[in-house]
């Protein structure tokens, strides 16, 4: 008898929902006759499976389904063709069976394992491997041996050197094991820098000549049938054509995964691409792969991601083996959380929303974030770090964040960015190929990489003044104390300036002066179509006096460094028509740079804007 298929020495048999094996095999054989198993269980035979029938041979194959053997193990098999009369005409024995689950580990290099081996764990008895070479043993790094490779798509791969070899895979195995007691196997299918487009389910045809062909071979010669699919790639998509194509992909991998292994709810558990040391130019790109990433769980059903950012490397790309072991205890829980529905555990962190608030001892604002799944509450060994705020959806020009305060299960960033006049920020964590990423939960699960994530102020704002008339620069009074509204305006000798940002600074004038006390006077109108209650908000870095039209409503004889878009706000009523806001700023001994100047509509309800902002028109800034 030669089993080709369902049944060999060292496997893992896929239970069924009924937590019993239900493991279909077929092979060889010039005998016809009844097939008949034997199974013990160490040395004790189990009395359900006493010659029990199990299936035929015809005369050149056989074939037959192994029902009803419990989760664990290891048992043997003995397997018999009889005659009528119950003689024997052939058997086989197959040794060290287990029942439980079977995963399929497929994707590229970090998924085949490239951390170094000083780092494997030692090897467990109830967690195995289907090697490349169609063989099942132990499951122990490396468990992706390309040049041994049975089928043809992995030849010509080159030997690991032995100091090399370490993936997700067996502690992700070890550590399900530990928690569920169940045996585990892993069907191992990965291949170092392989693209999306050819792991295309359409090249099955292909056979063991494409990756996704291979990989169905693999599942097939098993039976059949597999617990989930875990899935580590991304990086080689990280290109202008490849991009827009790897959320469509992704879901045609996982259907045709799920078609072919009969399953369409099979659990799906994917890592989210970590980092890359290259050119800052394809930065773009990778956050957008990672991104997409992030929200496959929106369009795939019972399919999580698991975050790696924070993780360490062994060379420019691949995740070292310590960081390995960690990786694949992550993906552990999370098929606890997705495949066992176990309530001890939790899905992956996920991003819930960003929200702009005031602190109530500043009165400035912050950005809460806010996350689902946090085991226990955010840490973080030292500053938390990794996030980034931009006006623009596509780079970081400036790093605007100045604190992040971990809050249970919300983040607190303090920050001095201004919002575009649409009143957007667009927040990212883990920004570019090489972010330094190090907030976890107190399980060690990673916040997940996002990015172009809209943080919107919905505050009836102006833009900023960007266009405004500055004047000479006078002797300055003790810190602006005595200084009163310009009567003779003429006399400043006032100039427009445009600005590109939103701070209109000062700075070259100020350092031209030296450490000279000065102050200068900056001058806006503004049209008021119809009467309403109005906000200037003011940043600042020197004393500082306003008026508004000509009445003094400020005076802060202590501004000082840094200015931050919101350090004063002033409130008064604008009757239809121009106003005057004028600010004097002091130099502050050459330390000051200028300030921020912005308006805010507050007799508007925000909801009543946003259905009918035409209906609330906001003062139109002069110059």
């Amino acid at each position: 008898m030669n089993i080709i298929v369902g049944l060999f020495d060292n496997m893992v048999l896929q239970r069924n929902n009924k937590n019993v094996s239900a493991a279909g095999f077929s092979g060889e054989s010039n005998h016809r006759g009844i097939l008949v198993a034997n199974v013990y269980k160490g040395k004790t035979a189990l009395k359900q499976f006493k010659n029990v029938r199990v299936g035929v041979a015809d005369g050149t194959a056989f074939s037959g389904r192994i029902i009803g053997l419990a989760v664990g193990g290891p048992y043997t098999i003995m397997l018999a063709i009889i005659d009528t009369l119950g003689a024997t005409l052939d058997k086989t024995k197959i040794s060290n069976v287990l029942v439980g689950d079977v995963w399929v580990l497929a994707g590229q290099s970090n998924m085949e394992g490239i951390g170094r081996t000083k780092h494997a764990l030692p090897p467990h008895a109830f967690t195995r491997a289907f090697y490349m070479d169609d063989r099942w043993d132990i499951a122990a790094d490396p468990l992706h041996q390309l040049d041994k490779a049975v089928d043809k798509v992995h030849l010509g791969a080159a030997v690991k050197p032995p100091e090399i070899g370490v993936g997700p895979g067996v502690a992700f195995a070890q550590e399900l094991f530990k928690r569920t007691n169940i045996p585990q196997g892993l069907i191992a299918c990965a291949h170092g820098g392989t693209f999306m487009s050819q792991w295309d389910p359409k090249l099955a045809h292909l056979g063991s000549g494409s990756f996704y062909g291979a990989m169905l071979r693999r599942i097939v010669k098993n039976g059949g049938a597999v617990a989930g699919f875990f899935w580590y790639q991304g990086c080689s998509e990280a290109g202008p054509a490849e991009v827009p194509l790897y959320t469509p992909r992704m879901r045609e991998l996982v259907d045709a995964v799920r078609c072919d292994c009969r399953d369409k709810s099979l659990p799906v558990i994917m890592v989210q691409i970590a980092r890359v040391i290259e050119s800052i130019g394809n930065g773009r790109a990778w956050n957008a792969i990672q991104e997409q990433q992030r929200l496959l769980p929106k369009s795939i059903k019972n399919l999580v991601v698991v975050p790696a950012i924070d993780l360490d490397l062994d060379d420019s790309i691949h995740l070292a083996g310590d960081a390995q072991n960690r990786l694949g205890l992550r993906c552990a829980q999370a098929a606890l959380a997705l495949k066992y529905r176990d309530r001890r555990y939790k899905a992956p962190i996920t991003f819930k929303n960003a929200v702009v608030v005031r602190d109530r001892s500043t009165g400035l604002p912050t950005i809460v974030v806010s996350y689902k799944n946090v085991v226990g509450h955010l840490v973080a060994p030292g500053r938390p770090s990794g996030f980034d705020l931009s006006e623009s959806p596509e780079t970081l020009t400036n790093h605007y964040i100045w604190k992040t305060t971990l809050a249970g299960d919300r983040i607190i960033l303090n920050y001095n960015s201004p919002a575009a006049p649409s009143g957007e920020r667009f927040l990212f964590y883990g920004f570019g190929t090489n972010p330094y990423c190090n907030i976890t939960d107190a399980a060690d699960r990673s916040l997940p990489v996002m990015g172009m994530v809209p943080v919107i102020d919905r505050r009836l704002k102006t833009s900023f003044a960007q266009h405004i008339r500055i004047s000479n620069f006078f002797p300055s009074p003790d810190k602006l104390q005595t200084l009163s509204y310009p009567s003779a305006k003429e006399e400043l000798k006032f100039t427009s300036r445009e600005y590109t940002t939103y701070f209109c600074s000062v700075r070259e004038d100020i350092v031209a002066l030296g450490s000279q006390d000065r102050h200068v006077f900056y001058a806006l109108s503004l049209e008021c179509p119809e009467p309403m209650k109005l906000a200037v908000w003011l940043g600042y870095d020197g004393p500082l006096k306003v008026w508004i039209d000509g009445k003094i409503k400020l005076h802060d004889p202590h501004g000082t460094n840094p200015a931050l878009p919101e350090d004063a706000k002033i409130v008064f009523t604008a009757e239809k028509g121009v106003h005057e806001i004028m600010v004097a700023l002091g130099t502050n001994h050459g330390l000051a740079w200028g300030i921020f100047l912005q308006l805010e509509r507050l007799d508007v309800k925000k909801h009543l804007y946003a259905k009918n902002p035409e209906k609330y028109p906001l003062p139109k800034l002069l110059g």
